[in-house]
């Protein structure tokens, strides 16, 4: 489905940003990185601290692992193409076989969409697992001939994966919660698999208010497992920034061997955020143990052994501090880790991948700033900088990539406590609740996506900012407590006009069902709020439809745009409806949302599948 006409009043995406990501090492200090908006893979020297070369590939690459027999596994998602692709190539980066790429989907039923959203892979000795973001499976395939030998389903949008003990368990990280934002407790999940037999056992819930899941690793011996995420405190109002009262940075632990929760660490301190954890390795004699944080341009050393020597005193009911005497206090400790970690500040923005090149030695991508980071674990680090492009990118020749560097920038917010991509990952929403002060208190309301909301005024739920500019402008006052640059704000506008260029393509984008779905979108109704104009979507008016609950009764709500509503479950104004098909059924008792009640089984499956490839 074209949408051409939406799309060319925006700005056109520069293009020569290489945006460092992702990072394998092997044990001869080699480096290998992918550039996630660039064709290629970077490999450097970590012990020389030098550019090797740069390696073109046909797409860019979203995922990198090391794969049998001295070979490198390669994801990535091309644009405009839902579904992903896997490669292997060799340490010189020349194609393992003749075949490159291949899609990671083969042909499927048409009632199971297919998806794109490759992720960090993973191979564990007998097989290569790919955990595909946008169709929410975890896939194994052969590592000689690629072959597809099973598609498991994990919980919402599954970006990594670890192995336990021996190769029996594997953990997947899920990016964003998956349940009614109405539930009393809303987190996302870890999937625990049964590789043997691709089952999934069980999807384990993270803290209550846990989203923004970015990064997951083992320890060398696969004991324990670590995932990285942002730990929103959603059940309270949005009234103060201390102590980690919205939003908190967390390094969450499994035992690799029966696959429990063990507890969750804060990477705070009591006055000082780190926000936005992403990468997390740990070194190859497993004695530290290192997260960068991408909000705040640092990566946090632990001692690993203190950390679990702490851990299990609480569990023999010996209090550790101040603040904690039992493991229930430890998410809530914003000192747990006094003493047993150092935070080092990185010279660049955007840091995300993070690996060990040695046990003293990270290597560390830094997206925003394009350049690779070679960090020295001494008393005061040397730094040294790999600019593949000769220099670190200049952010200020493009406002909407200063834009999205600042959207991902905590270090403005007061404290550090948090950035704009803490309660809206990649411009999108964390399936939370959120009571804001904007509409009064104790009515707490979905984070809504920022995609196209330059175009769909008013914004908010309620409509209650005139547009984006507004929005932009109000969250850098009353989220992040600041005062900022005029340009600053413009350049955030920038980044929120340019999304839509950027945006992946719907899994369903593709769907044999989509004609027989406009049809029934058409017969409902749905199209005199949602209308196509454009590629819209919404009228851009205000109704009530009967769905307010309490105070919110005949409440006057914005009518959304349904533009990539596949990525953004659960829906409606406060997070009620976790599908597409329960908020035109159960949700829907009276035809106020649509004429649906009388729609057979097939067209409603129909609507669904057009509703979700918008």
């Amino acid at each position: 489905m074209s949408h051409t006409l939406l799309l060319l009043p925006l700005l056109a995406i520069q293009t020569t940003w290489l945006s460092p990501d992702a990072v394998e090492c092997a044990a001869d200090k080699t480096a290998w990185i992918t550039t996630a908006t660039a064709p290629s893979l970077l490999v450097v020297d970590a012990a020389q601290a030098k550019l090797l070369r740069t390696i073109p590939i046909s797409e860019c690459p979203t995922g990198i692992a090391a794969g049998p027999n001295d070979t490198l596994i390669v994801t990535a998602s091309p644009k405009d193409e839902p579904y992903g692709q896997l490669s292997l190539l060799n340490a010189d980066g020349s194609p393992r076989r003749q075949s490159f790429w291949r899609r990671i989907f083969n042909p499927i039923p048409p009632t199971v969409p297919t998806g794109a959203g490759a992720m960090s892979p993973l191979y564990d000795g007998t097989t290569i697992w790919v955990p595909c973001r946008y169709s929410g499976t975890l896939e194994a395939y052969h590592p000689e001939t690629l072959q597809r030998l099973a598609s498991i389903p994990c919980h919402h949008q599954p970006i990594g994966v670890a192995m336990g003990v021996s190769n029996r368990l594997l953990f997947v990280a899920n990016h964003l919660p998956l349940e009614p934002a109405t539930n009393r407790c809303v987190s996302a999940r870890v999937s625990l698999i049964d590789p043997a037999r691709y089952q999934v056992l069980r999807h384990i819930p993270l803290p209550c208010g846990a989203t923004g899941v970015r990064g997951i690793t083992s320890s060398p011996d696969h004991r324990f497992v670590y995932v990285t995420h942002t730990l929103g405190r959603n059940q309270l109002p949005t009234t103060q920034l201390e102590r980690g009262w919205m939003n908190t940075a967390a390094l969450s632990i499994f035992d690799g061997l029966s696959g429990a929760y063990v507890n969750t660490v804060l990477l705070d301190e009591v006055d000082l955020g780190s926000a936005n954890p992403w990468g997390v390795a740990v070194s190859p004699d497993g004695r530290y143990l290192a997260v960068t944080h991408a909000g705040t341009r640092e990566v946090s050393v632990i001692d690993r052994s203190a950390l679990h020597r702490k851990l299990e005193r609480l569990k023999e009911g010996k209090r550790v501090n101040a603040v904690s005497e039992k493991p229930e206090d430890v998410p809530y400790d914003l000192t747990f880790l006094n003493g047993i970690r150092r935070r080092i500040p990185l010279p660049g923005d955007g840091p995300h991948g993070v690996r060990f090149a040695d046990n003293q030695t990270l290597v560390i991508p830094l997206y925003y700033s394009g350049v690779v980071a070679i960090v020295p674990l001494v008393s005061e680090p040397h730094i040294r900088t790999i600019a593949p492009n000769g220099q670190p990118d200049d952010l200020s020749a493009c406002r909407a990539r200063r834009g999205e560097m600042l959207f991902n920038d905590a270090s403005m917010c007061f404290q550090k406590w948090q950035s704009c991509a803490s309660c809206h990952p990649d411009g999108r929403a964390d399936g939370l609740n959120w009571d804001l002060l904007n509409d009064g208190l104790g009515n707490p309301k979905q984070t809504k996506s920022l995609f196209l909301s330059d175009l769909t005024p008013p914004t908010m739920i309620t409509g209650i900012r005139a547009n984006m500019e507004a929005c932009n402008r109000a969250g850098l006052r009353h989220i992040q407590f600041v005062t900022r640059p005029e340009e600053d704000a413009l350049c955030l506008d920038a980044y929120v006009r340019e999304m839509p260029l950027q945006a992946p393509v719907s899994p369903y984008a593709k769907h044999p069902l989509l004609t027989q779905g406009k049809a029934v979108f058409s017969k409902s109704g749905c199209a005199f709020c949602h209308p196509e104009e454009r590629g819209l979507y919404t009228n851009r008016r205000p109704f009530d439809l009967g769905l307010g609950v309490g105070s919110e009764t005949n409440r006057v709500f914005d009518t959304p745009t349904l533009r990539e509503v596949w990525r953004t479950p659960p829906y409606l104004y406060d997070g009620r409806s976790l599908s597409i098909r329960e908020l035109l059924t159960v949700d829907n008792p009276h035809d106020s949302h649509g004429r649906t009640s009388q729609l057979t089984p097939d067209e409603l499956q129909a609507l669904e599948i057009y509703i979700l490839s918008l």
